[in-house]
C-alpha cells in the first residue's frame, strides 16, 4: 500500500505538466503547483506551459500583491516573452522566442499607476491601441491627468469616445469633476477630447455621446435613446439576402417609413422591403398580421396562424 506521503505527491512527466500549467489562469494554484517538485518547478519555466492569462487577482491577500512580488513571480518565468517599446534597452534580459500574454488581471492588488508600464510588457497588446474595460487585455487603468489613481470597470468614471482604442483616455472621478474644458455626456459619463462626437438632444437638450443618442434620417434631429427609442430598417435574421439599408427614424417620422414583420421579426423600411397587412374583406374580418414581401411570397407559417386566429376572436 502507498503511504500517505506517496499519495500526496503529484509527479508526473514533464510534458504533461506543462499541459496542466497551461490550462491554469489563477497564480495562487500555479504557484503551489511549481512547489510539488522539481519536475512541476522546471515545468512552471517552460513556454509550453504558459497560459494566455494570468490572473493576480485570486491572490488570497490582494494587500500583500505588490508589484515586487508579481513582478519576481515574472521573472521566475523563463520562456515569457518581453514586448519593448522601439528602441527601448529596459529590461537588458529579453527572450526572442518566449510567449506574451493575451491578458493580465490585476485588479484589487497594490500596483500603483507608475508601475504598470513594466508589467505591459509581457502583454503582446498595447494599451493605448485597445479600448478601455471592454474585456481587453487590462483590467485596470491609471487615471490619464497623472494623478496616480488606479481604475477599473467599477470605479471608471469617464473615457474619452474619440481616442478610445486610439491613444485611449481615461479621467477619475475627482479629475472628471474638476474639468470644465471637455463636455461629458449626460447618460454614460464619456467625455470628448476633440469636441466632434457629442450632440445636444432635440428633446431634453442634454449634451450626449454618440453612443447614446442617433440621428434620425428624416428630420437629421439628434435623440437619446431615454427620450425617443427610434427604429431602424435592420431587416431580418431569417433571409440573410435581404438588403436592409439601417436608416433610423425617431418615432414621429417611423410612422409610416418603417414597419415589423410579425413573420419573420424584422424591422423594414418600405424601399428595401414591401409590407402586406391583412385588411380581409366584405365577407370575412382580416387578421390584421403585417407581412414583408419575402414572407408573404414564402407562404403561411403555423405561428402566424394561430396569431391569426387569436385577432379574428378579439373584439373589435
Amino acid at each position: 500500500m502507498a503511504s500517505s506521503d506517496d499519495m500526496a505527491r503529484l509527479d508526473v512527466s514533464t510534458d504533461l505538466a506543462c499541459v496542466i500549467l497551461s490550462k491554469i489562469h489563477d497564480v495562487p494554484t500555479r504557484a503551489a503547483l511549481m512547489c510539488v517538485s522539481r519536475v512541476w518547478r522546471e515545468a512552471g519555466k517552460e513556454k509550453t506551459s504558459f497560459p494566455k492569462e494570468l490572473d493576480f487577482t485570486t491572490v488570497p491577500n490582494l494587500a500583500n500583491a505588490t508589484y515586487e512580488k508579481i513582478a519576481a513571480f515574472m521573472d521566475r518565468i523563463e520562456g515569457i516573452h518581453i514586448r519593448l517599446p522601439p528602441g527601448s534597452e529596459w529590461p537588458r534580459k529579453k527572450l526572442h522566442d518566449g510567449v506574451a500574454l493575451d491578458r493580465m488581471r490585476l485588479k484589487g492588488t497594490t500596483v500603483a499607476s507608475w508601475e504598470l508600464t513594466p508589467l505591459d510588457f509581457y502583454v503582446k497588446h498595447d494599451r493605448r491601441k485597445v479600448r478601455a474595460f471592454d474585456n481587453g487585455p487590462f483590467d485596470v487603468w491609471c487615471c490619464g491627468n497623472n494623478c496616480d489613481t488606479i481604475l477599473d470597470n467599477e470605479r471608471k468614471h469617464s473615457v474619452c469616445i474619440a481616442c478610445d482604442g486610439k491613444d485611449t483616455h481615461v479621467l477619475c472621478v475627482g479629475c472628471a469633476d474638476a474639468d470644465t474644458y471637455h463636455m461629458f455626456c449626460e447618460k454614460c459619463n464619456a467625455f470628448d477630447c476633440n469636441e466632434n462626437y457629442m450632440e445636444e438632444c432635440a428633446n431634453c437638450e442634454g449634451w450626449i455621446c454618440m453612443e447614446c443618442s442617433f440621428i434620425c434620417n428624416q428630420c437629421d434631429k439628434t435623440f437619446c435613446y431615454d427620450c425617443n427609442f427610434g427604429m431602424c430598417c435592420s431587416g431580418s435574421y431569417k433571409w440573410k439576402n435581404g438588403k436592409a439599408c439601417y436608416r433610423t427614424y425617431c418615432e414621429d417620422c417611423a410612422f409610416g417609413e418603417i414597419f415589423f414583420c410579425e413573420a419573420c421579426q424584422g424591422d423594414w423600411c418600405e424601399k428595401c422591403n414591401d409590407s402586406f397587412v391583412c385588411f380581409g374583406s366584405d365577407e370575412q374580418k382580416g387578421c390584421s398580421v403585417t407581412r414583408c414581401v419575402d414572407c408573404q411570397s414564402h407562404g403561411w407559417t403555423r405561428e402566424l396562424d394561430e396569431l391569426a386566429k387569436a385577432r379574428r376572436r378579439a373584439p373589435v
